[in-house]
Parts: structure tokens; C-alpha cells; sequence
């Protein structure tokens, strides 16, 4: 390894230390954005092939985005949004705390009650998630054909979220044709990151 790999591994680890809680998908440029999305967008392609049978092909990043990648599906063009599912306000809480204290606690020790996640307030952040895509598109006119909404709660176990799913029902966005729950991956629970069809 090459002292500009080194920084730049170096560099990921510390941004991923840096978050307190959900690090995978910390970001601080537009680079580090860019990087997140296109990952993102891979592992979605993956999981969704295994899962459902989707045959996603010509996958590429759009940087005039929305939307946020294209791609193909048996040799149809479609659009792919991305958006991060995190507890917002618990990452503004351990900054808060950070800073006040001069410390660097995180939601494994400090704050691991608020880190905890149910049914209820699973699909209600969900859907905060989808509404808040649903009215920025519809303002704009646009129609996005997968919405993936990607996790990295540590938290929040593929298996609760399993039970959980076949138990809500998702209302349909007329702008978002369909929506994927996806999660970084998960030991023991696959080989690809877990995912799952809101509708």
C-alpha cells in the first residue's frame, strides 16, 4: 500500500469514527457523497438480483442529479433515488454531547437507549423518509422508479425488520413507482445486504 492508499483508508476510518453512531455512510464532501451513492447503488443492484430477481444492468451515476443513478432493467432505462434511513436527531445528540464535553462518546455506550429501534418508530421515520422524497419530486415533476432507502443503524436487526415488514403496509407515492429498504451488510443473515420491498 502506497502512502496515498494509506491516507486515504486512513481518512475513511476517521470519518467513520467521526459520526458516533452509523458510520458506514458518513460523509463530509460531495466526493465522500458521490462515493456513498455509488456503493450504495451497487449493493442495491446485488441484493435485489438475489431477492427478487431483478436483472439490473448499466448501472450509472447521474451527477447532475436527482435522480441519483440510472440504470437498466431488461433493457428498459429506469431512474434510482437514494436516501439514508439514521436517527437524526441521536447523531445531533452525541455531537452536542461531544463538543459540550470534550469527549467522544458514542450510541455504543453513552446513548445505547436512544439507539434502539421498534416497529412504530420504524415506519414512522420510513415514512418521513418517503414523504420528504415524494414532495420534493413532485414538486419538481420528476417520477423515480426505485427509491432506496439504505441503513447502517447498528440497532436495527434485518430480523426484526423482517417480522416487521410483513406486518405494515406502505402506501404507494405517485412519484416514487417503488421503494427498497436496504442495509448495510449484516453477518449471519446473508450473503448480501439484507433487503426489502416497502411496494
Amino acid at each position: 500500500m502506497n502512502d496515498d492508499e494509506l491516507e486515504s483508508v486512513q481518512r475513511a476510518v476517521r470519518l467513520i469514527n467521526s459520526r458516533g453512531h452509523a458510520g458506514a455512510f458518513a460523509k463530509k464532501t460531495r466526493e465522500d457523497q458521490i462515493s456513498l451513492e455509488k456503493l450504495v447503488a451497487i449493493e442495491w443492484t446485488k441484493s435485489a438480483q438475489v431477492a427478487f430477481g431483478l436483472n439490473v444492468s448499466s448501472l450509472e451515476h447521474n451527477l447532475v442529479d436527482p435522480p441519483d443513478c440510472f440504470a437498466e432493467i431488461d433493457g428498459r432505462k429506469i431512474a434510482i433515488e437514494l436516501t439514508e434511513l439514521v436517527n437524526s436527531n441521536l447523531l445531533d445528540d452525541i455531537e452536542t454531547y461531544n463538543r459540550e464535553n470534550g469527549l467522544r462518546v458514542t450510541s455504543a455506550d453513552r446513548f445505547y437507549h436512544h439507539a434502539q429501534w421498534n416497529l412504530e418508530l420504524f415506519k414512522t421515520r420510513l415514512d418521513e423518509r418517503i414523504d420528504k422524497k415524494q414532495e420534493s419530486y413532485e414538486k419538481r415533476g420528476i417520477f423515480v422508479d426505485v427509491l432506496v432507502v439504505h441503513s447502517d443503524e447498528p440497532w436495527l436487526s434485518p430480523y426484526h425488520v423482517e417480522t416487521w415488514i410483513s406486518s405494515l403496509n406502505f402506501k404507494a407515492r405517485p412519484n416514487l413507482f417503488s421503494v427498497h429498504f436496504i442495509q448495510s451488510y449484516f453477518p449471519g443473515y446473508s450473503k448480501h445486504w439484507p433487503i426489502f420491498r416497502l411496494y
